[in-house]
């Protein structure tokens, strides 16, 4: 670990540190040129700076674009590839499942995130396809993320020191300093689709701000907001978040309506073009244009009538919101995102928000000023009231990071702002300059914010299929909440692919059982498993009899058994070292390996497992009912993994697990699984379940709760 930070200094130094004193000279610099000393106001004698640095604002701008460019191309060249999860799981089938119109052969391939929109997904897909260097593609969808950035220096210009002489050099400072989140950095140059989305948003909150008449601007910025909420469904919260600041831009209510009118039109054309053909396509195979999501709404009749919220970072109180801002500093994971992101610039915009106002105050206090006299700028007010309803809809949908990636970029600019707005002249650039340095180091005591970070190679995917599977077609049920479709396009063409066992575990009787039968009828003889395995499951290069014995029994609901002579590891290379997690939900740190087995089948169920899952399940029911926002999506399959029962749901990454006599509760990244009661209690209806004493696992810990 020490090594790994000692190295990405080293780095950070050269791509971004360095560039960081360059811009930190240049305000310097500017400062010593401003004379009035009031918060809130700028003097400079620019006729000396302009003549020394710059003759053309024009160029001036493409210098500083180019620097943004530079800046997310030189840190995705040093941050590495990224193997992240989402990548194995959906990000690379949902663009070749479009692509090769593999909707109605698959089910559910990659669990829940099967039917998302890959639209975002296909530039990279295409490059993977066209054999391009992996560190040629990261490259290119680099520059295509550094738009945002560019945006970010537009929209602060334009918004919030547009009245500033010498704006460039400060627009530059507010989108540099957005561009230092390290959750923007973590997807920078990687195939997340949240920061290609983003893209339309600051470009429709850009182009609200181009023009006070309406003006097609308008239309374009409903376009470009409705395109980005095509892309990614939670990008919809942003495009609500608009509408206030349409209403501040323009003047009268008269042109307010027809504003808002027309901002509507754009927005609905935007998302029919980027969503309207695959919802309908989706529509027409599954009765539910956004499956499974949604699906309370649909009632499609293959996934349970709910809609999946994953609310891992939802806030739970007012605590929780209110503690945000000073937690996000922490260099710990899972605070706002998986991965660690330390950020110190949401506090920082606090503080400095409070010295601003109690600045005012006191001059208010000193008749140093009127506030009856104040009068804001109605497109820094804008800006803001976007930045604050975008933050609250955020809070209440998700809590999610990622999904609130304009926020995190926005923050940039307005705290520049508030630090222009609340200091004086020399103490401004000083601020200035040492938010940048802060922030930029204290981001080097975590680690690579890249989710899954390897060395640049020549291929994205480095693996190799057996050859026997890429010249006959098969069914293939995958194990395992990691579905690695991503395997798919190194098949033979004409094979399917299901995930049986994973966030959705499809149930042998119940919603989606009738699809997977037809296809276990229509593949019949022509079966295999693909799980991935730690490699001290083999023996001689075979799957060790405990192994094929967990496999089996995972498999006896659908009257399955693996033939273990038939199986056959991936050459995989893709990560040196990662968890896998095994089909008893254990997890190791150790090389890991996708092997894939033929499985024939048999006449009858083992009837000591049928007899169990009969005796269970009714307790597994009585939670899902008594508390739906926890145990939901409801009706998956129970699952017999080793010695254990198991249900996992997703919308809270909680998993119910019993060993047939005691129920046990388990939170995704838990240390430890605690003991809920016994079977036989919540099998009578006699005793109550309380979901908020469920919600709160602290409280139940004991000595004898099972850990593994």
């Amino acid at each position: 670990m020490i090594k790994r930070r000692s190295e990405l200094r080293i780095l950070l130094d050269s791509a971004v540190i360095s560039p960081c004193i360059a811009v930190y000279r240049a305000i310097i610099e500017i400062g010593k040129y401003r004379i009035d000393l009031h918060p809130g106001r700028i003097g400079l004698d620019t006729d000396k700076l302009v003549s020394k640095w710059f003759k053309d604002g024009r160029m001036t701008k493409t210098v500083m674009f180019g620097l943004l460019i530079s800046y997310c191309l030189g840190w995705t060249v040093i941050a590495g590839l990224d193997l992240n999860w989402d990548l194995l799981n959906y990000h690379y089938y949902v663009a070749h499942a479009f692509w090769t119109d593999r909707l109605g052969k698959d089910f559910m391939p990659a669990s829940i995130q099967s039917y998302l929109n890959p639209i975002a997904y296909l530039p990279f897909y295409w490059m993977v396809q066209a054999g391009w260097h992996s560190l040629i593609i990261g490259l290119v969808l680099a520059a295509l993320h550094s738009v945002n950035l560019i945006l970010l220096l537009l929209i602060s210009e334009k918004a919030l020191f547009h009245d500033v002489r010498y704006r460039h050099i400060w627009g530059f400072t507010a989108a540099f300093t957005g561009g230092l989140s390290p959750l923007f950095l973590s997807e920078v140059g990687s195939t997340f689709n949240d920061v290609t989305s983003t893209i339309g948003i600051l470009l429709g909150l850009y182009l609200i701000f181009c023009r006070t008449e309406l003006s097609v601007h308008v239309f374009l910025a409903g376009l470009a907001m409705g395109v980005a909420t095509g892309m990614k469904l939670t990008n919809a919260i942003f495009l609500v978040a608009a509408v206030p600041s349409l209403l501040i831009v323009f003047g009268s209510w008269n042109v307010r309506t027809k504003a808002f009118l027309l901002f509507s039109a754009g927005a609905a054309l935007g998302f029919v073009l980027v969503e309207g053909y695959w919802g309908y396509r989706v529509y027409q195979e599954f009765g539910n244009p956004f499956f499974p999501y949604m699906n309370k709404f649909f009632a499609a009749p293959d996934f349970p009538n709910v809609n999946i919220v994953n609310d891992r970072f939802l806030p739970r109180s007012l605590q929780d919101i209110v503690t945000l801002p000073l937690r996000m500093v922490s260099v710990e994971s899972w605070i706002y995102t998986e991965v660690s992101a330390p950020d110190l610039r949401f506090m920082a915009l606090i503080v400095f928000v409070a010295i601003g106002l109690f600045l005012l105050f006191i001059r208010i206090w000193r008749k140093e000023a009127i506030l009856a006299d104040w009068r804001p700028d109605k497109l820094r007010v804008a800006l803001v009231c976007f930045f604050a309803f975008s933050l609250l809809f955020w809070l209440a949908s998700s809590g999610n990071g990622r999904y609130g990636l304009p926020v995190f970029l926005l923050v940039g600019p307005l705290l520049i702002w508030s630090v222009y707005w609340a200091l004086s002249a020399n103490v401004a650039v000083l601020v200035t300059g040492a938010i940048l340095v802060f922030q930029i180091v204290h981001m080097t005591n975590g680690q690579n914010p890249r989710w899954t970070p390897v060395p640049w190679k020549a291929e994205w995917f480095d693996i190799t299929v057996p050859y026997a599977l890429t010249q006959q077609p098969y069914l293939y049920l995958s194990q395992g909440v990691q579905t690695f479709s991503f395997v798919i396009p190194y098949l033979h063409p004409e094979s399917a692919f299901t995930n049986i066992l994973g966030q959705w575990s499809i149930p042998s009787d119940g919603y989606g059982s009738v699809r997977l039968w037809d296809m276990l009828r229509k593949y019949d003889g022509r079966i295999r498993i693909l799980a991935p395995y730690p490699r001290s499951n083999y023996v001689d290069g075979k799957p060790s009899e405990k192994l094929i014995s967990v496999i089996n029994t995972s498999l006896d609901r659908l009257k399955l058994q693996v033939i273990p002579a038939s199986c056959q590891p991936f050459q995989i290379q893709l990560l040196e070292r990662t968890s896998w997690v095994d089909s008893s939900g254990n997890q190791e740190d150790t090389r890991g390996t996708l092997m894939s087995c033929h499985v024939s089948r048999k006449e009858h169920r083992d009837s000591r497992l049928a007899q169990e899952e009969h005796q269970l399940a009714p307790a597994y029911f009585r939670f899902e009912a008594a508390c739906p926002n926890l145990f939901s999506p409801p009706g998956a399959a129970l699952e017999k993994v080793d010695k254990y029962w198991k249900k996992y749901y997703a919308n809270s990454d909680i998993s119910l697990w019993s060993d047939g006599v005691w129920l046990v509760y388990s939170r995704s990244r838990a240390l430890v699984n605690v003991r809920i009661g016994k079977v036989s209690e919540f099998l009578s209806s006699g005793i109550k379940i309380d979901c908020n004493e469920i919600r709160r696992p602290a409280r139940h810990m004991s000595e004898d709760a099972w850990t593994y």
